[in-house]
């Protein structure tokens, strides 16, 4: 129901009563209202009240839901009630955040305006600081509730209201406005105040602002205000307290502080933060060191450079204070250190807790704004840094290999950084000499990437150090600590040999043994099995065998020895995880499905095989499963349940994982008698020194780790140590806070020996202690492996002796791991079994563990002179040495010896140079982080996937090669000191050669960052100093394979210089000087991607006087005029040509790229972004090179005189003609209108310009139409088809675009001035369009039209004739069942009733109508009619020939298009032409935007306010802000949100545009948008008449 204000204000004298009194959540005002306006609605309203709170009390936890069910709700009610209704709902939701009832208060805002209902202004003041208290104001109404006050009240009053109301918005839960400032600024200025009352009420706002979002946009806002009238410290205190939440890194906020003195504040003790500076200091960084990214989660920020700042200035106060700051914490679940932050608190002199070593620190390379020099120099957090950084250089997922160098490359002149690499490196070197041989390659490995030349250059020294590094120290060491190959199991080798004799050629082999599958368990039985036979080993010899045949396309098959037979398991399927179908041996035609199958697998793994320990029956007639005991014919299975425990007498079981109770089993039957408590782990007895015990304290045991089983008969000790019969090992661990995984380790083996044990990797868990024979020095800890089989070997510090790999797994892949370790003889076996070996040759092991190192380094010398030589020396130094596997063992380890003793000397040799000899350095420094992308498209990364490529190290690698190759080439230093020179791989140079101009353009134009710009002039001055830049010169660069050919031709005296093409890769580039005489050059002989570069001109005088113009005059100014030169010579796009004379502009990342070419100064739309991008792929590198080369001329000064820069641009677009040719000049405004309109490309822009032929894309021309059905169900769609011959490239278009080409007519004729050259060729393009029409094969989709009839029906009514349908497109199985019945002008198909239009078939009127008649079609043919002779588009093409509207006018212009009409709107609404114009846009057009507006009637913003204004009080439009409209006018009604790119519109409207609003951003439309379908002179004369007779009939 209307009531009208002076009635309310009858009713009730103060509306504002009607607020809730009681609390909020009890509001009843909407009640209380409708008792007092519409007495016969009040039970209605009472009920809805109840209704309301018991549906609010049922979804609390999501009122979001509850909103929704109470817009259903108000859809029910009359409009006056709305605003009442709504802000009741809001009232309720007050406390439940701000969004749920932030959305009820703008509904009733709404729905006031839409409706043009009154307003109380004392009831909407009061109501608006009840929901500001509340935290329930959505920031979008503010600026709508400061309009509210200023129309309502005085402007000091205003003022005062606006006050009170922001204060009580600071102090809720809600967060603030970002346009705060500005509009508290317009409120001041009202009220006759100035920035002074701005400054005292912004800072009192936010002085009380807590544990909310602020935005940034405010706070910076406020930042100027606030620093011209600096707040009175008690404001300041508040200020300092604030802490802005959500995703922001605190900067704006601190910035702010720093502004208005409120840090300096805090410096000088006048303002002491809540707990003090130092909880301020770390609520800081706990507050944003992490922050809420877009995608979701959280990420490390750095944190802003004033915070740095500021905690340096606050150090006094810091140490005054004394007590330590917390800098590790987060507001997120994460933890860490900021490196700098951790930087900037020591060099402070503050004292920063410390958690522990297991927190991560944060190193930010390149973008780390501190020297990090106190943080290195700190004795505790020093070493700690320097392993984080030596972190960043290891292989992770972003780095796919190790980068090299130290943390000394990546922070240079750090002499804390040099001691604790110094450190790293000395344990190395240790290793080298000293450390077990696997340990000893893995150290010269990491010694040959980690000591590049920074690094020598930190370590005094090291060379030194390295002289005196032999390995014979590690042979030794080796030798002494233990061999794998000193255990024997006489009988398995036995069988080993034998599967091998018996191995035929391509059989399997399990690694190093021919003919072996895979191994089972059945403790103390190991069965090894290969293609078609196994036999079952035990330690006193062979048990049995058998002969199998599984399936050929087995994918996996297992055999398991069972009480004297064995079961044969197999599966076919792909990438299988167990066997599925099995058979006993002996009863080979009966295969079966196990009731179990989750253990039908052979061993995988320590842990995932539970060790090998599946122990056989005590009556050994069986095998333990886990739940149950398998016996021979047996069908149960193997289960999963794979853990077992042995004491003798008892066997417990339990799965791998499975965290559940131990379970007793009997040994025999295996019969399950319930949980039982493990028994206490045999072992030492305890010593009287308690001390001496190893603490188990903060230690967990490794239930799935834990070993205990009886020794078999026959045995009496173990090389891992046994005790009363029993056999077995228990390990403890510590797991760090920062990584789930166990990293510390205490090892005890049954008979009490332990040792402590850290990892240096994931998972590679030790699981028992082994004693070498004779005499050890130390246990050997067992380990896991990279392989899942594989076995590691450890001193218990750390030492790694060997690496031995195990069985392979079918389940598993033959992955080769990346290791640096030669893997020992022989193959592991089930941990489990390790415990029945025995000492292969006492005596020989007896000589190992006394070996002295005068007999290493005898070995070791004879080894670098042969094996032959070896093999004599070790037969004479060790005599006791005589069993040949043994024998064998010795000769591997010391050629193993000799191999790193080769890369020691060689490595000696190179530090040796790099200490010494001076390298070539270029004559600037510029690191390859600013270089290369200074140089992007001009030298190219050959690494294509991003995700691999290395990122640049911030050093100058690069500009060091170029020094150095140039100074090779000269003949200046040698290849070695080359090689050595540059600090990190560099980038191909050898690109550039005949090309530096490129380079040297963008060097010297003004839109190069200045960081970029410094590092080409680095690299031209560098490059002026070298033999390639003399004229006349003569050069080979290019591309060879391997380094072989390239040290053949410098063994033959060519000097070449070469560099990989990318890292670990064999392919290189080179440059090398060309020989006078062609003929004998070696050059082209031996490397085909060769090209000669001939140096025409002085670059090196040339280069140089480019580089003192610069430094002299600055970069050179590129004015619009030079792009629109080259535009002009071109015909590229005005943004393509700023970014072609730029430089070529780009980034390797394509986001990054696509936003650096949208920004000013280049302003390329996103579709112009695109077609640079495409033509810079086509112009290739080199002609990139050469477009920006021949900008360059031969004195590069003249590019500073006048006539310089448009010389260089013709000679640049004459270059670019010739290698892609020119176009005709495109209107740039009206491309960029189309594109932003309709989505169009530049293509369409020159079409419109000059017709379909003036611009080509990849558009194929259709030789006809088909019929296709869809890959599943019914559907059936119309497809162009191609002219024969090859396969199209993958979605070529195929048939003229006929929706776009409309889309464009139809925007020329209606939203482009008359005349307007930019549409000269629409004519044309729509003859085009109206040939196509005409084809008679023609087929146009209706869709979403569908013939609601059956298919016998749709058969009589538009049969006989039929077309075929294509199936070449169906996935879906079975025939189609589909029909297209063929009538002429409609084709539709049964079942169904998918119909398509022949539009060449209803070209005359009577065609159309019959047509028409089809009534389930008419919507569709409707929104096909515009196309149609005669139909809307034919009208327009006519009306645009008529020449009714004069040249420059608008069609959109009602004034122009239709006077008549206007003058009778005028007339009627009692307004003025302008007013009766822009009535006319708002009611017939989709987009009368105001720009749109504006721009059609020729208005400036003050004239259309003005015709708003008079056409507002006519009461036939309505003012509102509406999302995305664009316009503050709108017809009264309904209002329906289009998606993007649609713009919302008037639902009447839709009627009119023939538009049906579908999911997301879809709809159906005669157009690609939302366009007239009509000339405009008709539509506004339809809409005249609509809206005329809608207002008649409401009087």
């Amino acid at each position: 129901m209307s009531v009208g204000r002076a009635t309310i204000r009858g009713m009730i004298a103060s509306l504002d009563a009607l607020l809730p009194a009681a609390g909020t959540h009890v509001s009843s005002t909407y009640a209380d209202w409708v008792a007092a306006h519409d007495p016969d609605a009040v039970g209605a309203a009472r009920d809805l009240i109840v209704d309301m709170g018991r549906e609010l009390n049922q979804s609390w936890t999501k009122p979001g839901r509850f909103v929704d069910t109470m817009a259903a709700r108000a859809r029910r009610l009359p409009p006056a009630h709305l605003p009442w209704f709504w802000d009741t709902v809001g009232h309720r939701l007050i406390g439940y955040g701000s969004r749920p009832g932030g959305r009820a208060y703008a509904a009733a805002r709404a729905a006031e305006a839409e409706h043009g209902l009154p307003v109380d202004p004392g009831y909407r003041r009061a109501n608006a600081l009840l929901f500001a208290a509340g935290g329930a104001m959505p920031a979008k109404e503010f600026g709508a509730h400061q309009r509210f006050l200023a129309e309502t009240l005085e402007p000091a009053a205003a003022h005062a209201a606006l006050d009170a109301f922001l204060t009580a918005w600071a102090g809720s839960k809600a967060d603030l406005p970002a346009d705060l400032v500005r509009r508290v600024r317009a409120s001041a200025k009202a009220a006759g105040h100035g920035d002074e009352e701005v400054a005292r009420l912004v800072g009192a706002i936010l002085s009380v602002t807590r544990k909310k979002s602020v935005p940034d946009a405010l706070l910076t806002a406020a930042g100027p205000v606030l620093a011209a009238h600096p707040p009175a410290d008690t404001v300041a205190a508040g200020l300092v307290e604030v802490f802005p939440e959500g995703a922001t890194d605190g900067g704006a906020w601190l910035r702010m502080l720093i502004a208005c003195g409120a840090a300096e504040a805090m410096e000088a003790g006048r303002v002491v933060p809540e707990g003090g500076v130092h909880r301020w200091v770390g609520h800081f960084v706990h507050m944003y060191q992490y922050a809420a990214q877009s995608g979701g989660g959280v990420a490390r920020q750095p944190l802003p450079v004033e915070f740095l700042d500021l905690v340096g200035r606050l150090g006094p106060r810091l140490r005054a204070a004394g007590a330590p700051v917390t800098v590790h914490t987060t507001r997120h679940y994460y933890q860490g250190f900021d490196a700098d932050v951790l930087d900037a608190c020591l060099a402070a002199g503050a004292t920063v807790v410390d958690p522990g070593p297991e927190t991560r620190m944060r190193f930010w390379g390149e973008q780390s704004r501190r020297d990090l020099a106190a943080l290195a120099a700190d004795p505790v957090f020093g070493p700690r840094l320097e392993g984080t950084v030596h972190a960043d250089l290891l292989p992770n997922w972003s780095l796919a290999r190790r980068r090299s160098g130290s943390a000394v490359t990546l922070l240079p002149g750090n002499e804390g950084i040099a001691h604790e690499v110094a450190v790293r490196v000395g344990k190395l070197v240790d290793t080298v000499a000293g450390g077990g041989m696997a340990g000893a390659e893995e150290a010269v490995a990491e010694l040959e990437t980690l000591l590049d030349r920074p690094t020598v250059t930190a370590l005094d020294g090291i060379a030194d150090a390295f002289a005196r590094a032999g390995a014979s120290g590690a042979l030794r060491r080796s030798l002494a600590a233990g061999l794998p190959e000193e255990l024997a199991w006489p009988a398995l080798e036995s069988v080993y040999a034998q599967f091998a004799a018996d191995a035929a050629p391509g059989d399997e082999a399990d690694g190093a043994l021919p003919g072996v599958a895979g191994v089972t368990s059945t403790w103390p039985v190991l069965t090894v099995f290969g293609r078609d036979r196994a036999v079952a080993v035990a330690p006193d010899g062979v048990r049995g065998s058998c002969r199998f045949t599984v399936p050929q396309d087995a994918t996996m098959y297992a055999v398991h020895y069972v009480g004297g037979s064995f079961l044969v398991s197999w599966t076919l399927k792909p990438d299988p995880y167990y066997c599925e179908t099995a058979v006993w041996a002996d009863r080979p035609e009966e295969p079966f499905t196990p009731d179990e199958v989750g253990g039908l697998v052979p061993f995988g793994g320590s842990l995932d095989g539970a060790y090998g320990f599946q122990f056989e029956t005590a009556d050994a007639d069986g095998r333990h499963g886990g739940l149950r005991v398998l016996r021979p014919g047996g069908r149960e299975g193997i289960d999963r349940d794979e853990l077992q425990l042995g004491d003798g007498t008892r066997i417990w079981t339990n799965a791998v994982y499975g965290r559940q109770p131990w379970e007793v089993v009997d040994p025999v039957t295996g019969e399950r008698r319930g949980a039982t408590p493990l028994p206490d782990f045999p072992g030492r007895a305890a010593s009287a020194d308690a001390a001496a015990q190893p603490s188990e304290a903060g230690m967990t045991l490794a239930v799935e780790a834990l070993q205990l089983a009886p020794l078999p008969a026959g045995l009496s000790d173990s090389p891992l140590g046994s005790r009363n019969g029993l056999v077995g090992t228990r390990v403890l661990f510590r797991t760090r806070h920062r990584d789930h995984a166990p990293d510390h380790f205490l090892v005890e083996s049954v008979d009490g020996r332990t040792a402590r044990f850290d990892i240096d990797r994931p998972g590679q868990e030790p699981w028992a202690l082994w004693a070498p024979p004779e005499g050890a020095a130390e246990d050997v800890v067992l380990a896991e492996a990279e392989t899942r089989t594989g076995v590691r070997a450890y001193t218990a510090d750390g030492v790694l002796l060997w690496e031995l790999d195990g069985h392979h797994s079918p389940r598993n892949p033959r992955v080769k791991p990346a290791r640096q370790v030669t893997v020992s003889g022989g193959v592991a076996l089930p941990p489990a079994f390790w415990y029945l070996l025995r000492t292969r040759d006492a005596a020989g092991s007896r000589a190992l563990r006394t070996v002295e190192q005068r007999t290493a380094d005898t070995l070791l010398t004879a080894a670098l002179d042969g094996t032959g030589t070896l093999r004599a020396a070790v037969a004479r130094e060790l005599p006791d040495v005589t069993d040949p596997v043994l024998v064998e063992a010795v000769v591997a380890v010391a050629e193993r010896a000799a191999r790193v003793e080769e890369r020691r000397r060689v490595l000696h040799r190179r530090v040796t140079l790099l200490a010494e000899a001076p390298p070539a350095l270029p004559r600037r420094s510029a690191p390859d982080t600013d270089l290369m992308p200074a140089l992007f498209g001009l030298v190219l990364d050959e690494e294509h996937d991003r995700w691999r490529r290395a990122p640049d190290p911030a050093l100058p690698a690069t500009l060091s090669a170029l020094a150095a190759d140039g100074a090779c080439l000269a003949g200046t230093i040698t290849e070695e000191v080359r090689r050595l020179s540059p600090p990190a791989p560099p980038h191909d140079w050898s690109q550039l050669l005949g090309a530096i101009d490129a380079a040297a353009w963008r060097a010297a134009v003004a839109p190069t960052p200045d960081t970029e710009r410094a590092a080409l002039l680095a690299l031209l001055d560098t490059w002026a100093d070298q033999p390639f830049a003399r004229a006349g010169s003569r050069w080979w660069a290019g591309r060879a394979s391997g380094l072989e050919t390239l040290d053949g031709l410098r063994a033959g005296g060519t000097a070449v210089v070469s560099a990989a093409v990318r890292g670990g890769g064999s392919q290189c580039w080179f440059v090398a000087p060309a020989a006078e005489d062609p003929d004998a050059d070696p050059v082209p002989a031996v490397a085909e991607q060769a090209r000669l570069v001939r140096v025409e001109r002085d670059d090196a005088a040339r280069l140089r006087a480019l580089v003192a113009a610069v430094d002299t005059h600055g970069p050179l100014p590129l004015p619009e005029s030079a792009a629109a030169r080259f535009a002009e010579l071109t015909g590229v796009r005005r943004a393509v040509a700023r970014l072609v004379v730029a430089g070529l502009v780009g980034r390797s990342d394509r986001d990054e790229d696509r936003a650096l070419v949208r920004k000013a100064p280049f302003k390329a739309t996103p579709m112009t972004a695109e077609s640079y991008e495409r033509l810079r792929e086509r112009l290739g590198a080199d002609g990139r090179r050469a477009v920006l080369a021949a900008a360059l001329p031969d004195d590069p000064a003249e590019l500073w005189q006048p006539g310089g820069i448009e010389a260089a641009v013709e000679r640049m677009a004459g270059v670019w003609q010739e290698l892609v040719g020119a176009l005709p000049a495109v209107h740039d405004e009206a491309a960029d209108a189309l594109e932003a309109d309709l989505g169009l490309s530049e293509v369409w822009a020159r079409r419109l310009a000059g017709g379909y032929e003036a611009a080509e894309d990849a558009t194929v021309l259709a030789t006809g139409w088909e019929l296709a059905a869809t890959p599943y169900g019914i559907g059936v769609e119309v497809r162009a088809v191609p002219p024969a011959g090859p396969e199209l490239p993958y979605r070529t278009p195929v048939g003229l675009p006929l929706g776009q080409i409309a889309s464009a007519l139809v925007w020329a004729w209606t939203d482009r001035p008359v005349g307007d050259p930019a549409v000269a060729g629409a004519m044309a393009l729509y003859e085009r369009l109206r040939a196509e029409l005409e084809r008679p094969e023609l087929l146009l989709a209706l869709p979403g039209g569908r013939v609601k009839d059956t298919s016998a029906r749709i058969a009589e009514r538009f049969g006989p004739a039929r077309l075929p349908v294509a199936m070449d497109r169906r996935k879906e199985e079975g025939p189609v069942p589909v029909t297209a019945y063929d009538s002429g002008p409609l084709v539709v198909c049964a079942p169904g009733g998918a119909s398509f239009l022949r539009p060449a078939a209803v070209a005359d009127a009577e065609a159309w109508r019959r047509v028409r008649e089809v009534t389930d079609l008419a919507e569709e043919l409707d929104r096909v009619a515009p196309l149609i002779a005669g139909g809307g588009l034919d009208r327009m093409m006519r009306r645009a020939r008529s020449g009714a509207v004069p040249a420059g006018a608008y069609e959109a212009d009602p004034r122009q298009s239709c006077p008549e009409l206007v003058t009778r709107v005028a007339k009627e609404l009692g307004v003025g032409a302008d007013a009766a114009a822009l009535y006319l846009q708002v009611a017939t057009l989709a987009t009368p935007t105001d720009r749109n507006v504006r721009r059609w009637n020729g208005w400036s913003t003050k004239r259309h306010a003005e015709v708003r204004a008079e056409m507002l009080a006519t009461g036939a439009v309505v003012e509102a802000k509406r999302a995305r409209a664009g316009r503050t006018l709108f017809l009264p009604g309904e209002w329906t949100e289009l998606k993007a790119p649609h713009l919302p519109l008037e639902t009447v409207k839709l009627a009119s545009h023939l538009v049906r609003p579908l999911w997301g951003k879809e709809i159906h439309a005669p157009f690609g948008r939302v366009l007239p379908t009509a000339p405009l002179h008709e539509m506004f004369t339809e809409a005249w008449e609509r809206t005329s007779g809608a207002r008649d009939g409401g009087r």
